[in-house]
């Protein structure tokens, strides 16, 4: 059965919506979470729906979307879509001409729900804090896990 959710394609377009998003170059820490809200913004009270939809494993994905996050970004920089560059403690990203033009060409009412969700996102993690953000979405990862297996 083929992935229809959260494969490597489909971060990198969610990815490169977020950078073209964001007014400053993201990490990955910020970008995968920001990325789990947006997605998940009825959870997190942000959105009327959750665009990929209501099922009992979202939190699951949380630990896995850090990895598919950062080759969505390795592959946006190796398309030329993104650069990295020196931000704060690390690297961060930000679109190249390229890859804002892309971005501008996606016309879907997908992209347009995410990037909507997305300005709201990073206004809900700045508020919050990314860190105290991160334990709560894993405490409730652990806690719907123990439910599931009941």
């Amino acid at each position: 059965m083929s992935r229809i959710f959260n494969t490597r394609f489909e971060l990198s377009l969610r990815v490169l919506t977020l950078l073209n998003v964001s007014k400053i170059a993201l990490d990955l820490e910020t970008t995968y979470v920001v990325d789990f809200v947006a997605t998940y913004g009825r959870t997190f009270s942000i959105s009327d729906i959750n665009l990929n939809g209501d099922n009992q494993f979202k939190f699951s994905e949380f630990a896995v979307r850090r990895e598919i996050v950062r080759a969505a970004l390795k592959e946006l920089v190796l398309k030329g879509y993104a650069q990295p560059i020196v931000a704060g403690d690390g690297i961060g990203y930000v679109p190249t001409k390229a890859g804002s033009a892309y971005f501008e060409s996606l016309q879907t009412a997908y992209a347009t729900s995410y990037a909507a969700c997305a300005h709201k996102a990073f206004a809900y993690v700045a508020e919050r804090g990314l860190q105290p953000l991160i334990d709560e979405i894993n405490r409730l990862s652990r806690r719907s896990a123990t439910e599931v297996r009941k």
